[in-house]
């Protein structure tokens, strides 16, 4: 508060002013060329996703523009072209966004997050959709093999032979199935009807 009190109260003084004098009393000690080093040097790391590695660059672009080591113009070219260099992890997730065709005409920073965004977000999507599939198709293959099983059992059991059939049987896999499924496995599958 007294840096900010200390700036005389005129209606000419920008937000940049006062992030200038903020940056100057308690910001980073790095010289303008040591602060663009540090946006050209920075690459994702692995536990970020793209949408972290970008606000990170945006982070340290605004330093290095705050210092004067890159112009204002530039921004958009400069943080699309680091972006699509530093990516480092799951490169294929943006290929349908086409970033290296961009640089020409390259969107700004709250356009890219927002494509990036919604690119994850759809990756995300498909992920949960093949997990939920390959969880279906596992459930399936057991519903499967137990009814094989059962029936090899009532063909070869004349006791059982007697008292189920094999719509009895799958009715009977049917409801294990379905309790597997909602994680409720501790009350035991109700018995058909005897015939």
């Amino acid at each position: 508060m007294n840096t900010i009190r200390s700036l005389t109260p005129a209606p000419n003084l920008t937000v940049r002013d006062y992030l200038d004098a903020l940056e100057g009393s308690y910001g980073t000690r790095l010289t303008p060329a040591e602060s663009l080093k540090a946006f050209q040097s920075c690459y994702q790391k692995s536990e970020w996703s793209h949408s972290q590695y970008l606000q990170e660059l945006q982070t340290l672009l605004r330093r290095a523009i705050r210092q004067g080591s890159v112009k204002e113009y530039e921004a958009d070219y400069l943080r699309l072209k680091q972006f699509t260099d530093g990516v480092l992890y799951n490169e294929s997730h943006l290929s349908s966004l086409q970033l290296d065709t961009k640089l020409n005409h390259p969107p700004g920073y709250v356009e890219l997050l927002q494509m990036i965004r919604k690119q994850e977000a759809h990756q995300e999507e498909k992920a949960k959709n093949r997990a939920h599939e390959g969880q279906r198709r596992r459930a399936s293959t057991y519903y499967t093999t137990i009814c094989d099983s059962f029936e090899a059992t009532a063909t070869s059991a004349p006791v059982v032979k007697k008292s189920l059939d094999k719509s009895d049987i799958q009715q009977v896999v049917q409801q294990v199935m379905d309790q597997m499924m909602k994680g409720n496995d501790h009350q035991p599958p109700t018995q058909p009807a005897s015939k």
